[in-house]
Protein backbone atom coordinates (compact mmCIF):
# COMPACT_ATOMS: atom_id res chain seq x y z
CA UNK A 1 0.00 0.00 0.00
CA UNK A 2 3.00 2.24 0.87
CA UNK A 3 4.60 1.94 -2.24
CA UNK A 4 0.92 2.34 -4.31
CA UNK A 5 0.54 5.57 -2.65
CA UNK A 6 4.48 6.92 -3.60
CA UNK A 7 4.51 5.49 -7.08
CA UNK A 8 0.83 7.57 -7.27
CA UNK A 9 2.15 10.71 -5.97
CA UNK A 10 5.06 10.90 -8.05
CA UNK A 11 2.79 10.36 -11.39
CA UNK A 12 0.78 13.20 -9.91
CA UNK A 13 3.75 15.41 -9.65
CA UNK A 14 4.94 14.64 -13.11
CA UNK A 15 1.58 15.19 -14.64
CA UNK A 16 0.35 18.53 -12.60
CA UNK A 17 4.47 19.83 -13.26
CA UNK A 18 4.09 19.45 -16.98
CA UNK A 19 0.99 21.28 -17.36
CA UNK A 20 3.20 24.47 -17.25
CA UNK A 21 5.98 22.97 -19.12
CA UNK A 22 3.64 22.20 -21.91
CA UNK A 23 2.14 26.03 -21.93
CA UNK A 24 5.20 27.39 -22.32
CA UNK A 25 5.87 24.82 -25.26
CA UNK A 26 2.91 26.25 -26.86
CA UNK A 27 3.18 29.97 -25.92
CA UNK A 28 6.65 31.44 -25.41
CA UNK A 29 9.44 28.73 -26.34
CA UNK A 30 10.43 31.48 -29.19
CA UNK A 31 10.71 33.83 -26.81
CA UNK A 32 12.47 32.47 -23.77
CA UNK A 33 13.74 29.77 -21.58
CA UNK A 34 11.53 27.50 -19.42
CA UNK A 35 13.41 28.34 -16.60
CA UNK A 36 13.70 32.40 -17.10
CA UNK A 37 9.65 32.43 -18.12
CA UNK A 38 9.07 30.60 -14.66
CA UNK A 39 11.08 32.57 -13.05
CA UNK A 40 14.34 30.82 -11.81
CA UNK A 41 16.97 33.16 -12.89
CA UNK A 42 20.33 34.07 -12.05
CA UNK A 43 20.73 36.38 -9.73
CA UNK A 44 23.66 38.82 -10.60
CA UNK A 45 24.05 40.96 -8.04
CA UNK A 46 25.57 39.99 -4.47
CA UNK A 47 23.15 42.53 -2.62
CA UNK A 48 20.54 40.49 -3.42
CA UNK A 49 21.54 37.36 -3.33
CA UNK A 50 21.98 38.40 0.66
CA UNK A 51 18.78 39.53 0.68
CA UNK A 52 17.59 36.79 -0.73
CA UNK A 53 19.20 34.86 1.35
CA UNK A 54 18.05 36.52 4.52
CA UNK A 55 14.23 36.42 3.52
CA UNK A 56 14.74 32.69 3.14
CA UNK A 57 16.20 32.46 6.83
CA UNK A 58 13.61 34.77 8.28
CA UNK A 59 10.45 32.62 6.98
CA UNK A 60 12.09 29.40 7.75
CA UNK A 61 12.62 30.78 11.30
CA UNK A 62 8.94 32.25 11.23
CA UNK A 63 7.44 28.74 9.59
CA UNK A 64 9.25 27.33 13.19
CA UNK A 65 7.82 29.85 14.89
CA UNK A 66 4.03 29.54 13.90
CA UNK A 67 4.33 25.71 14.14
CA UNK A 68 5.20 25.57 17.81
CA UNK A 69 2.90 28.47 18.56
CA UNK A 70 -0.23 26.40 16.88
CA UNK A 71 1.15 22.91 18.64
CA UNK A 72 2.66 24.24 22.03
CA UNK A 73 0.74 27.26 23.44
CA UNK A 74 -2.43 27.08 21.16
CA UNK A 75 -3.32 22.83 21.36
CA UNK A 76 -3.61 22.91 17.65
CA UNK A 77 -5.43 25.90 17.23
CA UNK A 78 -4.35 27.35 13.65
CA UNK A 79 -5.59 31.08 14.91
CA UNK A 80 -2.41 32.33 16.29
CA UNK A 81 -0.70 31.65 12.92
CA UNK A 82 -2.90 33.20 11.02
CA UNK A 83 -2.61 36.27 13.02
CA UNK A 84 1.08 35.76 12.54
CA UNK A 85 0.79 35.42 8.98
CA UNK A 86 -1.71 38.78 8.47
CA UNK A 87 1.02 40.92 10.39
CA UNK A 88 3.74 39.85 8.29
CA UNK A 89 2.13 40.25 5.30
CA UNK A 90 1.28 43.82 6.04
CA UNK A 91 4.71 44.48 7.20
CA UNK A 92 6.39 43.32 3.80
CA UNK A 93 3.60 45.48 2.27
CA UNK A 94 4.79 48.30 3.96
CA UNK A 95 8.53 48.03 3.65
CA UNK A 96 7.85 47.09 -0.44
CA UNK A 97 5.43 50.57 -0.40
CA UNK A 98 8.07 52.43 0.88
CA UNK A 99 11.26 50.78 -0.35
CA UNK A 100 12.70 50.19 3.04
CA UNK A 101 14.93 47.05 1.91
Amino acid sequence: MLVSKIISSIIEIILISSLPFIWWLISAKKKESFFNWIGLKKIENKKSTLINTIIILLTGIVAYAMGYVNEKKANGSILPSWFIHALSNIFASIIAMFSII
